[in-house]
């Protein structure tokens, strides 16, 4: 996963905005941190996922429980 990770995020040079609907116990969560709720923006009660946005482009990796 991390290998995939890295290949996404170097599409998005210094200074690109990362965001996401997540929430965590602390204000600066690390990469690898609990995950302890979700703002949904669809129908599914958890989906979840980081925005990416440079000046060129605009990245969504997104997953969501149907079940």
């Amino acid at each position: 996963m991390e290998k995939h990770a890295r290949v996404i995020l170097s599409r998005f040079p210094q200074g690109s905005r990362f965001c996401t609907n997540t929430r965590h116990d602390d204000d600066h969560p690390g990469l690898y941190e609990r995950v302890t709720g979700c703002w949904p923006m669809t129908q599914y009660a958890w989906e979840l996922g980081p925005v990416v946005v440079s000046r060129e482009e605009i990245g969504l990796v997104w997953s969501f429980d149907a079940g």
